[in-house]
């Protein structure tokens, strides 16, 4: 009987030890590989240039970056590659000369829907993987496609903390969805607004039934637009008005089309009728006359017909700059890659009637984006203007992002505008199936850096996932409107 007690005891002591032992292993490392991943986000203090930079200040010309140890540009200066090299000599720091090759501010993405709540979709750590794969360091996830979409203070807050606690390549920013309730409630805007997002999104059609997305109609949008206003966030409004009872037969029609027609995405752009933008857009018109500063985007702006540009015309008249639109006036003010890739359930096997009206592209924008561009005679500092620049001025983050300046982050891309790809390209989208990876696209991306740290380099990932969450400065006002 001793025996045995005696073995228990041993066999205690010897558990105990070992666990002891883990315990000291673990507490001596664990620090260690902590530290190891704090520090491979610390950037390293450089001097870059390249014969072609897109400057806030010069435009495209030979110039250097100096990126200083907080991720920032310390200075941006038209510059020779020996007056660069020569600079980089008097500060004792690294220099690196991008012969032959473009930099530009990395795109700013406004409108993508990762999906990372209730779907086997994108998410966050695998959208942002594929974003610096094509020079995009920061996306702002729309509210509608997870489940639950983002239309509440704590649905929006479930968002932000998945993407805090997962490891991001590119920064990550939020739309609220306004739905009819809250656009009709002051106190649950303020709300919304003082958990941080970047701006407002609100649809006036139905949209897909996977979408979570709740119409408003023209007086809800316009309850809105004040406390919007008073926030100081956008307001980003899907520039399509129907009946849902209109919207019901002509998507009937088109379901009883034949099998080859539904095949054909022309079929899927016919369910889209120029009427419905025109509509829409009036209705913004009036909206962005109406409300002193409220900063007004119209989406999915995707025509220019006489209709059309009358309708972008007068809100441009009434609201100047404070309106902006994909599409304005037959001129461009900003792009996006509407990334909304969907699961194969929601693909129905090239039915382009039935399926979710989404693909895989953000990966590709600024190659698709770019392509087309050069062929109309357009340069990098247009391209950067509409995928960088204009984006980060309506999302807020003038000074910030979008621009290659003094004082703002080092997020920019080092490319070769000439370099023609083939496909098949390497696509790093989690759920495959890019129109764009079969074509042949201008525009290699040779380095993506995020706030200094170089995320994408020669067409392999870092292994340095350095994003972060973006919240909106206009927090704190919410906040103060709120409690006030």
């Amino acid at each position: 009987m001793g025996e045995r007690r005696s073995a228990a005891t041993s066999a205690r002591w010897l558990a105990g030890g070992l666990l002891g032992l883990w315990a000291c292993v673990a507490y001596v490392l664990w620090p260690r590989v902590r530290v190891v991943e704090r520090q491979s986000c610390v950037p390293v203090e450089r001097v870059l240039w390249a014969p072609r930079v897109v400057t806030a200040a010069s435009g495209l010309a030979a110039a250097l970056l100096h990126v200083d140890v907080r991720g920032k540009l310390r200075a941006v200066e038209p510059a020779s590659r020996a007056q660069a090299e020569a600079y980089a000599t008097e500060h004792a720091l690294p220099f690196e000369p991008h012969d032959g090759l473009t930099i530009s501010p990395g795109v700013v993405d406004v409108r993508v829907q990762l999906a990372p709540l209730g779907r086997s979709w994108e998410g966050y750590a695998h959208g942002t993987r594929a974003a610096v794969a094509g020079g995009v360091t920061t996306v702002v996830d729309g509210p509608f496609g997870s489940v639950p979409p983002a239309t509440s203070k704590h649905a929006l807050q479930l968002h932000m903390r998945a993407a805090a606690t997962d490891l991001l390549y590119a920064n990550v920013g939020f739309l609220a969805g306004l739905t009819p309730a809250a656009a009709r409630n002051p106190l649950e805007l303020f709300a919304l607004a003082a958990a941080g997002p970047l701006g407002f999104y609100a649809v006036l059609s139905p949209m897909h039934d996977e979408a979570g997305a709740q119409p408003l109609d023209a007086a809800a949008l316009r309850a809105a637009a004040e406390p919007i206003w008073r926030t100081g966030a956008p307001l980003l409004v899907r520039a399509e008005l129907a009946a849902d009872e209109e919207v019901a037969r002509v998507l009937g029609e088109a379901l009883f089309a034949l099998e080859a027609e539904r095949a054909d995405p022309l079929t899927h752009l016919r369910t889209r009728r120029a009427e419905w933008q025109t509509a829409g857009l009036a209705v913004l018109a009036d909206l962005v006359g109406d409300v002193p500063a409220l900063r007004l985007h119209a989406a999915a702006v995707a025509r220019a017909d006489d209709a059309t540009r009358e309708q972008l015309l007068r809100a441009r008249d009434r609201g100047g700059a404070r309106f902006t639109a994909d599409l304005r006036a037959a001129e461009l003010d900003l792009i996006s890659s509407e990334h909304a890739p969907c699961g194969e359930e929601l693909r129905a096997g090239g039915d382009f009637v039935s399926a979710w009206a989404g693909v895989s592209g953000l990966q590709f924008v600024l190659q698709a984006v770019w392509t087309e561009a050069r062929q109309r005679g357009f340069s990098p500092e247009h391209v950067a203007r509409w995928l960088s620049e204009a984006p980060a001025a309506l999302l807020g983050l003038r000074g910030r992002k979008g621009a290659l300046a003094p004082g703002a982050d080092a997020d920019l891309v080092v490319w070769d505008p000439d370099v023609l790809i083939r496909p098949p390209h390497a696509e790093h989208h989690r759920l495959s199936g890019s129109p764009y990876a079969n074509l042949s696209l201008h525009g290699r991306v040779d380095l993506t850096v995020v706030g200094g740290v170089n995320a994408f380099s020669r067409g392999l990932h870092t292994g340095r996932r350095c994003g972060g969450v973006l919240l909106a400065r206009s927090a704190r006002t919410a906040s103060s409107a709120w409690q006030g």
